[in-house]
């Protein structure tokens, strides 16, 4: 994690619900731990230019925290 990066807290079932309203869309989300973030998982099934999830994902956010690394 970069010294300026984000945690943003989500809830699963809603950002699968909500890119499933799409219709097209696919999408995964996969605990991914790793050993200084046992909390990271990661979010498949669209490309980086999809702004439409992009921004339907960020509707839904619950909460954003700054990274604490130094």
């Amino acid at each position: 994690m970069a010294r300026n990066g984000l945690f943003a807290v989500l809830n699963v079932g809603k950002v699968i619900d909500q890119i499933q309203r799409l219709g097209d869309k696919k999408l995964a989300i996969l605990h991914e731990p790793t050993q200084g973030d046992p909390s990271h998982s990661g979010v498949y099934g669209y490309q980086h230019d999809d702004l439409l999830v992009a921004e339907l994902i960020a509707e839904i956010v619950i909460e954003i925290y700054l990274s604490r690394q130094t």
